[in-house]
């Protein structure tokens, strides 16, 4: 039970700063792109991205823990299953936003 609550405080210890759009330079570090090809990369558009996939996270991971601790076996699997979905639709927004 304590695992859940450790990972979704950390999704949102670092997804609420990066939602505000702090921390970019850590988010473009990690991009794989070299000085030269980061012409037209939206360092912020990027963070701020990031941040609100770290709190969607964050939100599955509530779901798991409140079906833990109501001892809702399905509600605690549901979380950890919207997992998936949840960054396969931020993938997808961020593939179709890029300029």
């Amino acid at each position: 039970m304590i695992i859940p609550a450790v990972i979704m405080a950390a999704f949102l210890a670092v997804g609420i700063p990066f939602s505000l759009g702090k921390g970019s330079e850590f988010i473009t570090s990690f991009s794989g792109k070299k000085e030269q090809q980061k012409d037209g990369f939206d360092a912020e558009r990027q963070t701020k991205l990031m941040g609100s996939l770290m709190i969607a996270c964050a939100g599955c991971m509530l779901i798991a823990l409140i079906g833990k601790l109501a001892g809702s076996g399905w509600l605690h699997t549901a979380g950890y299953c919207l997992l998936v979905p949840c960054a396969v639709v931020f993938t997808v927004i961020d593939m179709n936003g890029k300029k």
